[in-house]
């Protein structure tokens, strides 16, 4: 709710200043937070040290080097056979065409829950978020109440300074004679409760 309208519904609940928590928080802090943090953690990963060297003709002798490793290493039992390489790709490929396609689950048997569903959603946010309704039914109740409940905290100064034109045109004259007063008394109130 905006401040005109809450004027508008509440002229004197308007009027009551917000009380701050103390605590304030940078502008645009939950904006730009987010790119600082992934950037001070990307920038502690990095290395101070300017890289690696490799050796000259490094790349271009690796697989020889590579191979000559393992055909030191194998030991008879270990042998590829011959021409494996060329058909495994085959093989593979083979073997894929071979298993079965995902399963589709059509929509159409579910149609009507889904149906429902979306029918439902729209529903409920056309009923929270209704451009065309307002707050004018605000019920003064509702703001004692509110009050009352302690959600908001006024002194006795502070309600006076709300109610200072009321107050200014309150006139306290002296209409009820003394007769009345005693009659009042007399035969309304008992003397035990007016003691006690």
């Amino acid at each position: 709710m905006t401040l005109p309208e809450l004027k508008h519904i509440a002229p004197i609940l308007a009027k009551i200043q917000k009380k701050g928590s103390g605590f304030s928080i940078p502008e645009n802090y939950f904006d730009e937070i987010e790119n600082a943090i992934s950037d001070k953690l990307f920038t502690a990963t990095l290395s101070n040290t300017s890289g690696h060297k490799i050796p000259e003709n490094y790349l271009e002798q690796l697989e020889n080097t590579v191979l000559s490793k393992l055909e030191k290493e194998q030991t008879p039992n270990q042998k590829v056979p011959k021409g494996y390489f060329d058909s495994i790709e085959d093989q593979v490929f083979n073997q894929l065409a071979l298993e079965d396609k995902p399963k589709v689950i059509s929509l159409k048997k579910y149609w009507i829950p889904v149906a429902a569903a979306a029918a439902a959603s729209l529903a409920l946010l056309v009923s929270i978020y209704n451009p065309f309704s307002t707050n004018q039914n605000i019920k003064v109740s509702e703001i004692e109440q509110w009050i009352d409940e302690g959600n908001i905290e006024l002194n006795s100064y502070e309600i006076a300074e709300l109610y200072s034109d009321e107050l200014e045109n309150i006139s306290i004259e002296n209409t009820i004679n003394t007769d009345d007063l005693e009659d009042y008394l007399n035969n309304e109130i008992s003397e035990e409760s007016f003691y006690n």
